[in-house]
């Protein structure tokens, strides 16, 4: 199986490649401008920025909220986003015991999820599922990212970081994993703040939610035991695993390693370390009935649904996004040069000082009370999609004209004839040709080009009032504008350079030019929707990247490959997920 990445500085290996993109974009030695062009045309009466540092990024994340691919692609989240989970909304707890949960606990959003993490347990009661309406509207934060992957490679950053009010300090208990500790100290941080916030939405294999009181926002609508045919006898081993309130306690208190040695790499090393990789379950299941054998490629399943589209039933509230890419948080600037956006890390890197001001800031969005909650304002998120379904894949088609190899290879007069369109059919919107010549060749770009380049730019926020935008609305807003900004005027180049075209040489010559352009815009953007499975995979396969714990190497960190490939249901449920 072979798999397809338009952008060899996305994931695709995982591959350093220089991009200094903590300067303003004006000046990105990746992004070439023509200083003669005239297409910076902008003043301060149209409130419109187009050199943000850190746009592609800010962007990227905007885009890329409560999407399963483009988080499992830059795993460690930087951004935090007020939202809610809409009433009535089905919610799912499942636990190998009859006992109702405790709180606090987790929920996840499909049922498959609760029951591939329990069916495969050898101890306890058997898998009970109980499944939970909203009974209104749920108040939760969202940490972006593979915010619930149990590593010290970056996923976890922002949490810990919240919690402590600063970096580089090991999480307590069994360290990085220990997520019992980690729900603990999240719910008293929004308990001792008083902050209207009644969980936390999370991702790894699917979306969950850290529930901080079963006593609220919560109806039990029905507490199955779900226990599959042919299970064998139970062991009577406690529940939960790690014991509840016992978040420093032992696994050899448990009397539990001997039976599953697996257990015992979970230990911190004699440096009293936390580990920084996530535990490998023990394959326990391989030996439980056979009916739990394709839960693991179900819960995949799933989470494939979420890969281009956002968890249903979740409104974010944009107005209140607070991200760690904001370029107010100068310790974290210059970590991120020539280092790509899977490589990003907060807890490692953020000064003391732009930690306590970020949390600070968060703390005053989640006590706004009616003016967050309730407000029915802009939403960013659908603003940047647009922007990315728009530009894409016109971008990954010029990219792939430019591809010379094999039989489908293009000369350079095919090739710039296929971008040329392109370039035109994304500027057509904005072209008003009433009083050009009937030929382009014939035409005076310093004429047309200038406002057509204005309203490329601001097409989707020409018409918002600064003045009623939140300080987080108006960092959103920038890094669209210069995103757009960038686009347009590579677009904008081409058009106009493609007058010159003629000659087989000039041909030659500009579109190597386009090429390079093109490429560098893609490395600058690094776009999720351009990594993908190569083909079509069928109904007994899902298209899927790496992914805890349900598929992938053990590692959570930016290296641990796997690209997009079709995962085949009968080699699952045989050979197991490969690891």
């Amino acid at each position: 199986m072979h798999w397809r990445c338009f952008v060899p500085f996305t994931v695709c290996l995982f591959q350093t490649v220089a991009a200094a993109t903590q300067f303003p974009l004006v000046a990105h030695p990746g992004l070439p401008t023509n200083t003669n062009s005239g297409l910076t045309i902008y003043s301060d009466a149209h409130n419109v920025i187009t050199n943000l540092t850190g746009a592609n990024y800010i962007f990227n994340a905007l885009a890329s909220l409560l999407q399963q691919l483009p988080n499992s692609l830059h795993p460690s989240g930087h951004t935090m986003v007020p939202a809610t989970i809409d009433a009535y909304t089905l919610l799912y707890h499942a636990r190998p015991t009859k006992a109702q949960p405790p709180s606090p606990e987790w929920l996840a959003f499909d049922p498959e999820m609760s029951y591939s993490i329990m069916a495969g347990l050898p101890w306890g009661d058997g898998p009970h599922l109980s499944t939970y309406a909203a009974t209104r509207d749920l108040k939760v934060l969202y940490f972006d990212g593979e915010s619930a992957v149990l590593t010290g490679d970056g996923a976890l950053d922002t949490q810990e970081v919240v919690i402590e009010r600063k970096g580089q300090i090991p999480p307590p208990g069994w360290g990085w994993w220990d997520d019992y500790s980690r729900l603990d100290r999240l719910c008293k941080w929004a308990n001792n703040s008083k902050l209207d916030v009644d969980g936390f939405i999370r991702m790894n294999t699917g979306f969950e939610v850290m529930w901080c009181d079963f006593s609220t926002g919560l109806e039990l609508i029905s507490h199955l035991n779900i226990t599959p045919p042919e299970t064998p006898p139970l062991q009577k081993f406690p529940f939960p695993f790690p014991p509840r309130r016992r978040p420093t306690g032992h696994l050899d208190d448990l009397n539990i390693t001997e039976a599953n040695p697996d257990l015992k790499e979970l230990k911190y090393t004699s440096s009293g370390e936390p580990p920084s990789r996530p535990p490998r379950g023990p394959r326990w299941d391989r030996a439980r009935s056979p009916y739990i054998i394709s839960s693991g490629f179900e819960w995949l399943r799933i989470a494939t649904h979420r890969y281009e589209l956002p968890q249903p039933h979740v409104r974010l509230l944009t107005s209140g996004l607070l991200t760690l890419y904001d370029p107010q948080f100068t310790s974290l600037l210059p970590t991120r040069e020539a280092q790509p956006m899977s490589r990003h890390r907060v807890w490692a890197n953020i000064s003391e000082e732009d930690a306590g001001r970020a949390v600070d800031t968060l703390e005053e969005i989640l006590r706004r009370g009616s003016d967050l909650w309730d407000r029915r304002g802009i939403d960013w998120n659908s603003i940047a999609r647009d922007v990315m379904e728009k530009w894409g894949d016109r971008i990954a088609q010029m990219h792939a004209a430019f591809d010379n190899e094999g039989p489908t290879g293009k000369n350079a007069t095919a090739q710039m004839e296929e971008v040329r369109l392109l370039a035109y059919t994304l500027l057509n919107p904005y072209l008003d040709t009433r009083d050009l010549p009937p030929y382009f060749n014939q035409s005076d770009p310093e004429m047309w080009l200038p406002p057509t380049m204005f309203r490329c730019t601001t097409a989707p926020t020409a018409t918002i009032p600064m003045s009623r935008l939140t300080q987080q609305e108006q960092l959103l807003k920038a890094a669209i504008e210069t995103v757009l900004h960038n686009l347009c005027q590579m677009v904008g180049r081409i058009l106009v350079s493609s007058i010159e075209a003629g000659s087989k040489e000039k041909n030659e010559e500009l579109a190597e030019s386009w090429r390079k352009e093109v490429k560098d815009m893609m490395e600058w953007l690094d776009w999720s929707m351009w990594v993908r499975c190569d083909e079509q995979c069928g109904w007994d396969e899902v298209c899927a990247v790496a992914t805890w714990p349900v598929w992938g190497p053990r590692s959570g960190g930016p290296d641990r490959g796997y690209g997009p490939q079709c995962v085949n249901f009968e080699e699952w449920i045989h050979r197991g997920p490969r690891w």
